[in-house]
């Protein structure tokens, strides 16, 4: 006799006027919320973390211990999307105080939506939510929309579905495996003003609730100072651009990202968080990206010569490494690498030389890839298309510990380079 799975008991707050208190009261409640009861905890903690993002932000250095002068920088950036009224002047992107608090009626529920996806598979769970609730269900759908038209937030239904399309984007960014062209979807037309404020209302709820979701998924640690100030920073970067006169089209948008991530300082700061994330995968040390970038700088220009110019430009294509953290990981640890006898290199004490063993073989990856594949992307430069490159097929078999070692121990390079470029897979964005 087959056992029912236990209903997950998600913690959603009572005092909204327009949400329901009740989960089950919820539209997708019985055919998918339902399912996720494995991911009842996690859940539960992303949405006590939205709720303590929203609330008295004197709160923050006691929930989220780990954030010491980025408590600040959250505020602003609470204030930024909502408005709050009293001694802050500025409305936040909503445009009035008063809407302001009805958006944040929003951050609880979108913390219970963001994972729906999970229902399906974990893989890819983004997409596959934002197709739940956009495509599998009218009914459903039809509900949802008529609650978002209650609570009188001014985002569209398309807008709340993009949120959950792109929840874990900032953190995919900051560990290095994606870039801000990924973003570029986020906004489906920039012609108007109405448009470039929805888009900006999307990007601003969505990096809160990347910030609630790193939470809960990072524990026992939670957030940390430099993963809040990475992800505001970009998030600062992309509005920016949103936020210019000359942008008056989805494609001028994504162009204006493309570009920005096209020059050899942005390749080595998005090599230095990967590289950085992957040291942290490996449990080789709790490091920091501003501490580190220069000592990889020097390997880069070393391994690519007069070549960094031409491999920042090709690699800006690359704007995901889907799944590529957990292969980097078991690259950095077969390379011999270990943290000094006397601390858990939380400043990053590690030397150039030390880092070459890891470092080296994880370009030897990336040049191989770029060199591949780069010309799917058409011409080089802000015109060219984005590419995804798959790599969590690399997990299956044992496939990343063979490639790993063939790297770094036995010295095999172009048969682990032959071998990788075989088994990955790569798409285009248009």
């Amino acid at each position: 006799m087959a056992t029912i799975p236990p209903v997950p008991k998600f913690h959603l707050p009572s005092d909204s006027q327009h949400w329901p208190s009740k989960p089950e009261d919820y539209p997708y409640w019985s055919d998918w919320l339902a399912k996720l009861h494995d991911e009842e905890a996690h859940v539960n903690k992303t949405i006590e973390a939205a709720m303590k993002i929203i609330g008295d932000p004197s709160l923050y250095n006691t929930y989220f211990t780990n954030l010491k002068g980025a408590a600040g920088a959250l505020m602003d950036a609470v204030h930024s999307v909502f408005g709050h009224g009293g001694p802050i002047t500025v409305p936040g992107l909503f445009g009035s105080v008063q809407d302001g608090i009805g958006a944040r009626d929003l951050m609880p529920v979108l913390a219970l939506y963001h994972d729906i996806g999970k229902a399906i598979a974990k893989p890819g769970h983004p997409a596959l939510g934002y197709r739940i609730l956009h495509d599998m269900d009218l009914q459903q759908r039809s509900r949802l929309e008529e609650l978002l038209r209650k609570s009188d937030v001014p985002l569209s239904p398309e807008g709340f579905y993009q949120v959950i399309r792109y929840h874990d984007v900032f953190g995919v960014i900051c560990t290095g495996e994606a870039s801000l062209p990924m973003l570029a979807d986020v906004s489906s037309a920039v012609s108007d003003k109405a448009s470039r404020h929805e888009s900006r209302r999307i990007l601003g709820l969505l990096v809160l609730l990347n910030l609630a979701d790193l939470h809960a998924t990072l524990q026992p640690d939670g957030l940390t100072e430099e993963r809040v100030e990475m992800i505001l920073s970009d998030w600062k970067e992309i509005d920016l651009i949103l936020r210019h006169r000359q942008q008056h089209s989805r494609t001028d948008f994504a162009a204006a990202l493309q570009y920005k991530v096209s020059e050899p300082e942005a390749a080595i700061a998005r090599v230095s968080r990967l590289f950085v994330a992957s040291l942290m995968r490996a449990g080789l040390g709790k490091v920091l990206v501003r501490l580190h970038e220069e000592p990889i700088e020097k390997h880069m220009r070393t391994f690519f010569g007069n070549r960094l110019d031409e491999f920042a430009g090709r690699f800006a294509h690359f704007c995901k490494l889907d799944y590529g953290l957990a292969f980097f990981a078991e690259v950095v640890k077969h390379s011999g690498i270990r943290p000094g006898p006397s601390q858990a290199r939380d400043d990053f004490a590690y030397t150039g030389e030390e880092l070459r063993p890891a470092i080296v073989p994880v370009l030897k990856v990336l040049n191989r890839v770029v060199e591949d594949y780069s010309e799917l992307a058409g011409p080089t430069g802000a015109s060219g298309r984005r590419l995804i490159v798959n790599m969590g097929i690399l997990g299956r078999g044992g496939v990343s510990e063979k490639l790993a070692t063939l790297l770094t121990r036995q010295n095999r390079d172009v048969e682990a380079l032959s071998w990788l470029a075989d088994e990955i897979g790569v798409s285009v964005i248009a």
